[in-house]
């Protein structure tokens, strides 16, 4: 887009004084300020680590991509924080070099396969304080990120509102997800992340388990999502899930009960991995993709009188161990589903029903 394009998109913005100012020089710091109709993607590429880039109120169609350790902030100047616009090609923003601090915006409008609103691919980031809304993929997604920061961020009106892919070390903390389709995904298998109870899934807190034993989770304290790693003996009962990754994820968890939960709209309503030793009853899992899904050395789980009707599969066990996997699966009430049981195994034999 040409400089006479971006005037015409920032039409509240008074067309003076728009072109990019460099305003400080502090030994070897440099501190940039980009107002509306300039292009913010011009001060980081002149910018070196360390610098600090201004970006004023204003509506700025870019894909960013941040390739140096600078700090980049966005002011509110009369008109709201800045507002970047993938207009539908590409992530708003990307991190690419760790040790970035990105404070401030709102990104909009990213689309395509592992494109996000805010994507971070680097390590050793903050990241506070913006806004990732309305893209057709991912909000807010870490892919190969570790030890970022993520607080005070609010993802909402996205397919997937906030995504940790392959990434461990991280801090979440106060983040907000709201009104996406699926609103919180972490699809490494047992990262060690600190995930806190102030992050929030329509209003409801996250539950993100390490290492605990002897915790139950009930209807006195009501849940957004509830990820249980390398947990023992823990109870999740009476929680209405709805619209996330998975519902209630275990990973290496044993001796656990899921009891009386109902789960919709989610891609797994319940998900099991390496999981042993553990009884799902009385819980409905319904308009799910998996209602219930048990995979990978996850051995002598019961799994009786539940309710699984209106999903693409009603329980789904995969074994890498060329039998059964001795799991107990009886007296459950299977209905309505596209496929009510599916079963494959290490050789990839499978059952369907």
């Amino acid at each position: 887009m040409d400089q006479e394009k971006g005037r015409t998109y920032c039409h509240l913005i008074p067309a003076i004084a728009l072109t990019l100012s460099l305003i400080l020089v502090i030994g070897q710091s440099t501190t940039f300020t980009v107002a509306a109709g300039d292009k913010i993607q011009k001060a980081i590429d002149m910018a070196t680590s360390g610098d600090l880039i201004l970006v004023e109120s204003g509506t700025y169609f870019e894909n960013l991509n941040l390739t140096k350790n600078i700090t980049l902030i966005g002011r509110d100047t009369g008109n709201g924080l800045p507002v970047i616009d993938a207009l539908g090609l590409g992530s708003a923003i990307t991190l690419s070099a760790p040790g970035i601090v990105l404070d401030g915006f709102c990104a909009q409008n990213a689309a395509g396969q592992e494109q996000a609103g805010i994507k971070i691919t680097s390590d050793n980031n903050t990241v506070v304080n913006n806004t990732a809304r309305q893209s057709h993929e991912m909000g807010m997604y870490l892919k190969d990120a570790n030890n970022n920061l993520l607080a005070s961020n609010l993802a909402v009106d996205n397919l997937f509102g906030l995504s940790l892919s392959n990434s461990a070390g991280n801090v979440l903390q106060n983040n907000r997800m709201i009104g996406n389709e699926q609103n919180f995904l972490v699809s490494s298998r047992g990262s060690c992340n600190q995930i806190d109870d102030t992050n929030l899934v329509d209003g409801k807190p996250i539950y993100f388990l390490m290492n605990k034993s002897d915790i139950t989770i009930d209807a006195l304290s009501p849940a957004g999502d509830i990820y249980c790693v390398n947990c023992r003996n823990i109870t999740v009962k009476d929680q209405e899930l709805a619209d996330n990754w998975a519902a209630i994820y275990l990973y290496n968890t044993s001796f656990s009960n899921i009891i009386g939960n109902r789960l919709r709209g989610n891609i797994f309503g319940i998900y099991l991995l390496n999981s042993c030793n553990n009884t799902i009853i009385q819980n409905r899992a319904s308009e799910n993709v998996y209602g219930i899904y048990m995979s990978t050395e996850s051995f002598n789980n019961t799994v009786f009188n539940n309710t699984v009707t209106k999903n693409e599969f009603g329980v789904f066990v995969i074994s890498d161990s060329g039998s059964d996997q001795k799991n107990r699966i009886y007296g459950n009430n299977l209905n309505n589903n596209a496929r009510n049981t599916f079963y494959r195994n290490a050789s990839g034999a499978e059952r369907r029903y």
